[in-house]
């Protein structure tokens, strides 16, 4: 009986050291928010420089009716801007790092 109360002392210990081992590294990690960067286009589409839109590549499209080429710079620079924008305008099934995804919106609908 003494090696089992021993054992199970040993496991709660270790299990505590673990856990506040677990949330000082989440808590000190945090340091660098989500998203770390917003993407000029959304996710797997190509940005040409010299034209300054962004142009779909055959992948994440939304809508199949939706055009093929966003111009960044005419949406709007807020990431509410951006995702009104994408919501009212066909590309409401895009993928777009740091606007449809990564962080909270709530306050935009």
């Amino acid at each position: 009986m003494e090696f089992y109360q021993q054992s199970v002392l040993g496991l709660a210990f270790f299990l505590l050291i673990a856990t506040y081992i677990i949330i000082m590294k989440t808590t000190l990690s945090k340091s660098n928010p989500w998203p770390i960067s917003q993407t000029m286009c959304p996710d797997y589409w190509k940005y040409d420089n010299i034209k300054s839109e962004c142009q779909y590549v055959n992948f994440n499209r939304g809508d199949p009716n939706s055009p093929e080429i966003i111009k960044p710079y005419e949406i709007g620079a807020s990431r509410c801007d951006k995702y009104k924008w994408l919501m009212t305008n066909g590309y409401k099934n895009i993928s777009w790092e740091g606007i449809t995804y990564g962080v909270n919106l709530n306050d935009c609908h």
